[in-house]
């Protein structure tokens, strides 16, 4: 139930105090009682200590309705305090149907507000932030980039030539090149990888200016942004960026292109959101599907389970005006959560019948490990952005084999990338079992549409 009054402000001191007197209050009272029905007390080493728990119990019961004012050692927040709201943040990421499942396999009572629940399930696991850990990656739908691997594809419109782009980036080793407005990237180590590729170290500096009122008068005051990226150089007409978000990896490709003379397509070639229709759907759909049926499965992954489908059904928002006359309500994009979508009737009739472009999927799948053979369960998320590919693994079950599956996934989408479609005929026969499940009015009863010929 939603508050509808504010909680009562009270010091820890005086939380205490009254802790103290309910429990004062229970204990006579049950002495009382005792007395009355003639019951026998025991001092056997062997009865239970539960004064510690009923006083951290009847504490949080009290905190439920009075918000406490605490004080911190030299004013700093309590350790205990900041480890508690640390769990529950973590579990707090995690969508709500995934927590309330959690919640319902540990037998806890799932309704509720969603730190309530958080709050239960940390409880459950003795606060533990490991186990809790484990917990969040086995019940995260979709990669986060802070606890997983996320690789930037960006297409070239050639090549590189590898022995000239080795030549040109030992000459801006530990320089810099501006890439925009208050913008530069700075080329901080170069290296040669087990592969023979190179690896480009940099980081990406940003200047935002704000104007503010310093004694009186106006002044400029810059703020900065600053963020690394590593990318990864080959013969080859993709470049990857690593561990960086979209602003610093275009940085990233926009210096590294103009040192070795290459050029950015500014788009993925045979995925374009305006590509005309291809067999039946968007080029973009078919991009995907060949992905999840074919390509990811080559590159070792199974029981593929898609999870999060989003399907672009508008303009983007640099082609429509955005204010004066012609604003109006414009839906961009269709997003469906799930299991198992693209059995989804709904799902299918967006890939077929409006051949709307499938722009990013999220999903789990397992995978075998070629060290050891173990086989981990993680999170995949794969989005075609305006000028590259998005691909995030997760850490799934086991985090040491997350990132040889990541390097699996990675080089299945830079294949789709350069090649295209790798069995037409497969994906023409998936298309048309996706035309016929679009055709229906009620949902299936088991999910067949990423199983057959595994």
């Amino acid at each position: 139930m939603k508050r509808t009054t504010p909680p009562v402000l009270m010091t820890d001191e005086a939380l205490d105090q009254t802790v103290d007197e309910l429990l004062s209050l229970a204990a006579r009272r049950g002495e009382e009682i005792r007395q009355v029905s003639g019951r026998i007390t025991t001092d056997s080493p062997k009865k239970p200590e539960i004064g510690e728990l009923l006083q951290s119990s009847l504490r949080e019961s009290l905190e439920d309705e009075i918000l406490p004012a605490s004080r911190g050692d030299d004013g700093e927040i309590a350790v205990d305090e900041i480890e508690h709201e640390i769990i529950k943040q973590a579990l707090i990421g995690l969508k709500l149907s995934g927590l309330r499942e959690a919640a319902r396999d540990r037998g806890l009572v799932s309704s509720g507000a969603v730190e309530e629940v958080a709050a239960r399930v940390a409880k459950a696991y003795g606060w533990n932030a490991q186990q809790v850990a484990r917990l969040v990656l086995r019940y995260e739908e979709e990669p986060a980039a802070e606890r997983g691997h996320v690789t930037r594809l960006f297409p070239l419109t050639r090549p590189i030539d590898f022995e000239y782009a080795t030549q040109r980036l030992q000459v801006v080793n530990g320089r810099y090149v501006r890439v925009g407005v208050a913008r530069w990237f700075v080329f901080e180590s170069i290296e040669a990888n087990d592969e023979g590729d190179l690896e480009v170290v940099g980081s990406y500096r940003a200047y935002r200016a704000t104007v503010d009122e310093i004694g009186g008068e106006p002044a400029l005051t810059p703020v900065p942004n600053r963020e690394s990226a590593r990318v990864r150089v080959s013969a080859s007409e993709v470049l990857r960026v690593e561990g960086a978000g979209a602003q610093a990896a275009r940085a990233a490709v926009l210096a590294l292109a103009a040192v070795v003379r290459t050029q950015v397509r500014g788009y993925v070639p045979r995925a374009e959101i305006k590509s005309p229709a291809t067999v039946g759907v968007h080029a973009t759909s078919e991009f995907m599907l060949d992905l999840l049926s074919n390509r990811l499965r080559e590159a070792g992954l199974f029981d593929r389970n898609l999870t999060v489908a989003r399907f672009r059904v508008g303009e983007d928002d640099q082609d429509s005006p955005g204010d004066g006359p012609e604003a109006r309500p414009r839906l961009r994009a269709v997003r469906f959560e799930g299991q198992h979508l693209l059995d989804s009737v709904a799902a299918c009739r967006l890939i077929t019948t409006e051949r709307r472009p499938l722009s990013e999927i999220a999903l789990q799948a397992s995978f075998l490990a070629e060290a050891g053979g173990a086989t981990t369960r993680l999170p995949i998320k794969i989005g075609i952005e305006r000028d590259h590919v998005l691909t995030a693994t997760g850490l799934g079950t086991i985090p040491d084999v997350s990132l040889e599956a990541h390097r699996c996934v990675v080089q299945a989408v830079q294949l789709e990338i350069e090649q295209g479609i790798s069995k037409p005929a497969d994906v023409e026969g998936l298309v048309a079992r996706i035309a016929e499940r679009a055709q229906e009015l009620e949902p299936p009863t088991t999910a067949t549409m990423l199983l057959d010929g595994e």
